[in-house]
């Protein structure tokens, strides 16, 4: 009788350890949580212990099974009294994992799905378990109880579920790298053998918490204190920790990929390489990654010596794959190299098409950044394109369990075939084009200096809604908007800019900057037309242009009004629109760009007195001009050739000057060019002259523009001073050029080259065209050939220009005019050099028929002073048949 009490008080007590087996689990990790769960995985390093290393002192290792065995104690107590008092407490269901796998992928999952502390709960429930089943044979053994367990394969902490629990920790976002080394610590400390697995998921936590120099030590201790060789996958994890280090470390992940090439027994795949290609590009050092991408291709010389290669030379090195050539794309993108970018991204499309592959969505984006960047729009609409083919290549390769919907565009994405991205939080590769594309495409078409391309941004602008569902955001629209401001086409702008308002996007500054600068475009263009329909009226009517209408009154201002009203209409739609953004009913407020746009249309719409107005506003409200400001106003004075409003531009920059004790603001080029065509306008060549020395004194580098400026300024008027043009021709030509000297004399002759220009400074501004057609022209009608003719020599001979027949025919017509038809006829002959053939000139051909002759006779011998009276006579014959 007392022995079966006694055997049922031990199967009562049996069915209290192991019938209720998971409440006691689910009350130990309950505890766990109540009493914090750091404490039971914090270890003390303040004892002398490294931080980084691997192995622990004795001290370390009583004090942290001190903290676990409290822990287990409280725990056990915990649950005596819940037991006694029914209370209830959470379960943790394992029960039905009686696979060790099965707890393993059950960790794993957590990881990925970002529990961590789930993760981290369970790994410690399996050294609780294995802790009350060494109680429970502890207390079986003492009072003679069968083990029921006998027989029966338990579960408890092994290697594998510390491997898994420290990816878990590395997997989370934040890092938890403390939590990852504790979890080794401990494991180890207890018995558990760790392996390369552990080391690899170590090194993984260092990587994603940036920490390359934990990283490198890790990799050195794991051989030296456990045996452990590293593998290519840890030494890929440990070259991406250098990559990802704040800064990054390129020469370590270098000297890492040359020691794991050099090893023998570690296999490196391309995954090492485009992570030390990765550091490279992170650092900027984008040569440093050609150079590496070189190596891989096997493009160096045989004669190149070991010093100037990054690897061994005859080492196996893997291909290149598209992530390959995508970071070596990114590498030049951080140093802004776009022709770079451009080339590697035509030789991967080269490459991958052979092997049947396609750019990601990562090295697609960087080739739009460059076509952006270098404004080409056949380009980016190429690569955009292939973008598109992502979504369609996926879907035809992916199975639809491998699919996750993306919210509106219900796109399907594919996983990677690494499991590197495989945890919550990471960006997912893209399958087809995003707005941060279609942005860029846009923007490319603005950028365009083909003319209308601004059509092509437009309609990708509607197409990114149309056809992939993706809502145009403000800077979509401000890089549409841009283009029609380059092109002139204000009135689109306007369209586009009503159009974000029906669509609730909320125009910023840069849209409404964009659309005044769009009307400051169109001015300047209207203005340009007005002119060149100006000049093509005076070469074909040479009478009184004025007209009468149906009444028959003479109208002679209707033209002038309606070419008027074509200059001012944009101006006064950009005053418009800058009176709205200074309104109560505007959200945004005119900065300094927006007010330089504004000064900008006044000045191409002619309206001197309202940029200065714009100017003294400005100020008023706080902001400060810009040399961009500067430069606006002086264009204003020089659209109607004022030159007191010139000087006053010069005056004001002298007077902010004064006021700031900031560094001083000084006149660039532009605004020199734009005084100088000033001066020209107004018919003040010695003033042009005059800023013209100014400019190079002030240590500024004049271009051909400005230097033709100041030539044609002397050529001009009923007095030209074709001396002083010609002298400016030198100094154009000159080596080297000097700050002028502050004599305010505006004469130049050649002897005072020396003296005024005493300090050098190497300049070179070749002439082009325009130089020679200019003086040319300008010497032959002032009756000066000779000089003429030498310029169309030195424009063959020393600059490499093909002169025009337009620069022969009124050079020799010069010469027929002074009487001297054997010159022309010599210069009649060099234009064959030059392919022209002289006498399909029917005006040239009929002024020299009778010189010709005359040359004829010439040639048979008539004696010098004969010949000189025959072509005088010829001459006035000629003039008169003329």
């Amino acid at each position: 009788m007392s022995k079966n009490r006694e055997r049922n008080s031990g199967g009562r007590r049996t069915s209290v350890l192991y019938g209720d087996k998971m409440r006691w689990i689910a009350m130990i990790v309950w505890c766990c949580c109540c009493t914090s769960l750091s404490m039971a995985f914090t270890i003390n390093h303040c004892s002398g212990g490294s931080r980084c290393g691997i192995s622990s002192s004795t001290l370390q290792q009583q004090q942290q099974q001190e903290r676990w065995r409290s822990s287990r104690s409280k725990a056990v107590v915990l649950h005596s009294s819940s037991v006694k008092e029914n209370v209830k407490i959470p379960k943790l269901k394992v029960d039905k994992y009686d696979n060790p796998a099965d707890i393993g992928r059950l960790i794993t999952r957590y990881g990925k799905m970002g529990r961590t502390d789930d993760a981290v709960s369970l790994y410690k429930s399996l050294w609780d378990l294995a802790e009350l089943q060494k109680v429970e044979n502890q207390y079986n053994c003492k009072h003679g109880i069968r083990n029921s367990n006998k027989g029966k394969k338990l579960i408890g902490p092994t290697t594998r579920f510390m491997n898994c629990a420290i990816d878990a920790c590395a997997r989370a976002r934040p890092t938890r790298l403390e939590q990852a080394h504790d979890i080794f610590h401990h494991g180890v400390s207890l018995g558990l053998s760790p392996n390369v697995f552990t080391f690899g998921s170590l090194m993984s936590a260092c990587a994603r918490a940036r920490d390359g120099s934990r990283a490198l030590s890790l990799l050195r201790r794991m051989n030296e204190e456990y045996g452990i060789k590293p593998n290519g996958v840890v030494y890929s994890t440990a070259i991406s920790a250098c990559e990802r280090s704040i800064p990054p470390r390129p020469d370590m992940a270098l000297t890492l990929l040359r020691e794991a090439v050099l090893e023998p027994t570690v296999q490196m795949t391309v995954v090492g390489y485009n992570t030390a290609i990765s550091a490279f590009a992170r650092a900027g050092q984008w040569k440093m990654a050609v150079r590496l991408l070189d190596e891989m291709e096997a493009s160096y010389t045989d004669d190149a010596t070991t010093s100037t290669l990054l690897l061994p030379p005859h080492v196996s090195k893997p291909n290149p794959d598209q992530v390959t050539y995508g970071t070596v794309m990114a590498a030049c993108e951080r140093s802004k190299q776009w022709k770079e970018v451009l080339r590697f991204a035509k030789k991967s499309l080269m490459i991958q098409k052979d092997l049947n592959l396609q750019m990601d969505g990562i090295a697609l984006t960087s080739a739009l950044h460059a076509c952006q960047q270098l404004g080409y729009a056949d380009e980016a609409i190429y690569y955009l394109d292939l973008m598109k083919r992502l979504s369609s290549s996926s879907s035809s390769s992916c199975n639809d369990d491998d699919y996750e919907h993306n919210g509106e565009n219900e796109q399907k994405e594919s996983h990677r075939n690494t499991r590197g991205r495989q945890r919550k939080g990471a960006r997912k590769p893209l399958q087809g084009p995003d707005e941060v594309a279609y942005r860029l495409a846009i923007s490319a078409c603005a950028r365009s200096r083909e003319e209308g391309r601004y059509k092509d941004g437009i309609q990708l602008l509607n197409e990114m809604k149309k056809d992939w569902n993706l809502k145009p955001d403000v800077v979509a629209y401000t890089a549409a908007i841009a283009g029609c401001a380059d092109a002139g086409e204000y009135q689109i702008a306007l369209e586009l800019l009503q159009r974000m308002k029906e669509e609730e996007v909320e125009p910023n500054v840069v849209t409404y900057s964009a659309v005044i600068g769009a009307c400051a475009t169109a001015s300047a263009k209207a203005a340009t037309r007005i002119q060149d329909d100006d000049d093509d009226d005076d070469d074909t009517y040479l009478v009184d242009s004025s007209w009468d209408d149906e009444n028959g009154n003479e109208n002679t201002d209707n033209d002038d009004y309606d070419k008027n009203n074509e200059i001012q209409k944009p101006l006064q739609k950009a005053l418009q629109l800058l009176s709205y953004m200074k309104s109560s009913q505007s959200n945004v407020t005119p900065n300094i760009v927006t007010y330089n746009a504004a000064i900008r249309a006044c000045a191409e719409g002619q309206d001197l007195i309202g940029a200065f107005e714009l100017v003294d506003e400005l100020i008023a409200c706080g902001l400060k001009p810009t040399i961009v400001t500067y430069g606006s106003l002086m264009t204003a004075c020089e659209r109607v050739g004022s030159v007191e409003a010139a000087s006053n531009v010069f005056k004001r920059m002298r007077t902010q000057n004064d006021e700031e004790e900031e560094e001083e603001m000084q006149p660039n080029e532009i605004i020199y060019g734009a005084a100088i065509s000033c001066c020209r306008k107004a018919r003040q060549p010695d003033r042009a002259f005059l800023l013209l020395r100014r400019m190079i004194k002030d240590g500024l580098f004049p271009n051909a523009a400005t230097f033709n400026t100041v030539i044609l300024a002397h050529t001009e008027g009923k007095k030209p001073n074709l001396d002083q043009a010609i002298l400016i021709y030198r100094l154009m030509k000159s080596q080297k050029l000097a700050a002028a000297s502050s004599s305010g004399s505006t004469s130049f002759p050649p002897s005072s080259f020396s003296t005024e220009f005493n300090t050098t400074t190497p300049i070179f501004c070749k002439p082009n065209r325009q130089t020679y057609n200019i003086l040319i022209q300008s010497l032959s009608s002032n009756r000066r050939p000779e000089e003429a003719e030498l310029f169309l020599r030195k424009m063959r001979l020393e600059d490499g220009f093909v002169p025009d027949v337009d620069l022969y025919t009124v050079t020799v017509t010069a010469y027929e005019r002074n009487g001297q038809p054997m010159k022309a006829l010599r210069l009649m002959e060099s234009m064959r050099e030059d392919g022209y053939d002289f006498y399909e000139a029917k005006v040239l051909n009929e002024a020299f028929k009778k010189a010709v002759k005359l040359v004829n006779v010439v040639g048979r011998g008539f004696s010098s002073k004969a010949s000189n009276t025959t072509e005088s006579s010829s001459s006035s014959s000629s003039s008169s048949s003329s």
